[in-house]
């Protein structure tokens, strides 16, 4: 925030009351950044601010207002950056990729008369990387047991409720954006280019104007962060562990610590990799409408790079890894019948019994 301050960039959320009251009863985490220790669990109240400045231009209806109602404090507060510091406004939400038409009216109307210079930045990831991310992030308020049920579902039943609409994806966003904001407005990101750097570095160095305190800080410090899709550390260890619970193999660990340790013996014994593990993936149908979609979709928006002979070979070579990884699930059932892992789950039982 510091940082950015310097380049000429305010954010409403760093001067909401409540942050500043909330910071005053924090800690330092390990990154160095604030985390409150009260109502919201160590979750990071400025991002949480982000969000509700964002859902005040989507429909209420939307599980995002629900959950993160919008705070009209932090509307006004950015009318007061730009007229009374004369400061540029910076908020950044994953949010927005759900916002309507009438959402872009109300957000063009908010900054339009405000700002002489409007930048929206628009980070575009492949379809097949994209419905992972998509899957993980909302695992708990959709039926789908699996990637795989869902990306089934959506290409069988594309107008479902129960699906992540194509609405929210990149190419329907563009056009939404588009009847309000000119091209020169809307800088289009793609999060697999490394030739600037990862998402972060691309951001601050590229993406965002006049952020050259920022940027040079991002590149000081090293963002790390090099993986296409977004997974939970330890995931698939923690789904074979689930699993063996609910068929009643070990019985749930009564205390975090004890979780843990279980972790850790199934990791070792998995030799720290679950690459081996039988999966169950896409049928060859919808594994070909997966990358049909994917392919248009690239071209579509980076036409010139497929100017170059082996552009689309090398995303082809991409999708071939990930249709066998990550656009699959587990073969659970097939796992747990597996002599080896029985073997380990009954001598967990027994450790535990014992102790």
């Amino acid at each position: 925030v510091d940082i950015l301050r310097k380049d000429g960039y305010e954010m409403p959320w760093a001067n909401d009351p409540e942050i500043l009251a909330a910071l005053r009863n924090s800690t330092l985490n390990r990154k160095g950044g604030f985390e409150l220790l009260d109502r919201y669990q160590r979750k990071p109240l400025m991002v949480e601010n982000q969000v509700r400045f964002a859902t005040c231009f989507l429909p209420p209806t939307l599980n995002e207002p629900r959950s993160y109602p919008c705070k009209v404090s932090l509307l006004v507060e950015g009318i007061k950056i730009a007229q009374q510091h004369k400061k540029n406004l910076l908020v950044s939400a994953e949010t927005f990729s759900v916002i309507y038409d009438d959402g872009v009216d109300m957000l063009a109307d908010y900054l339009e008369p405000l700002w002489d210079d409007i930048t929206i930045v628009v980070y575009y990831r492949r379809y097949y990387s994209w419905i992972r991310s998509v899957y993980d992030e909302s695992k708990q308020a959709n039926p789908f047991d699996s990637v795989v049920d869902m990306v089934t579902h959506q290409f069988s039943n594309p107008q479902s409720n129960y699906t992540p609409s194509l609405h929210i994806y990149t190419p329907e966003l563009l056009q939404r954006l588009r009847r309000r904001f000119d091209d020169n407005q809307i800088v289009l990101m793609d999060f697999h280019d490394r030739s600037r750097g990862d998402a972060v570095e691309s951001f601050y160095c590229h993406a965002l104007p006049h952020a050259e305190q920022a940027c040079q800080d991002i590149r000081s410090r090293g963002t790390g962060k090099k993986s296409n899709v977004r997974r939970t550390p330890d995931q698939e260890y923690r789904e074979l562990i689930s699993a063996a619970i609910e068929a009643g193999k070990i019985d749930p660990p009564k205390f975090p610590g004890q979780h843990q340790a279980l972790i850790r013996g199934v990791k070792q014994y998995a030799n720290n990799s679950s690459t081996d593990w039988p999966r169950v993936c896409l049928s060859k149908d919808v594994l070909e409408r997966v990358w049909r979609y994917s392919l248009e979709t690239e071209r579509a928006l980076f036409p010139s790079r497929f100017q170059n002979s082996t552009a689309e070979s090398n995303m082809r070579l991409d999708y071939d890894k990930a249709a066998v990884t990550y656009l699959c699930r587990l073969d659970l059932p097939q796992l747990l019948r597996h002599e080896r892992w029985n073997r380990f789950f009954q001598s967990w039982r027994l450790n535990q019994t014992s102790n």
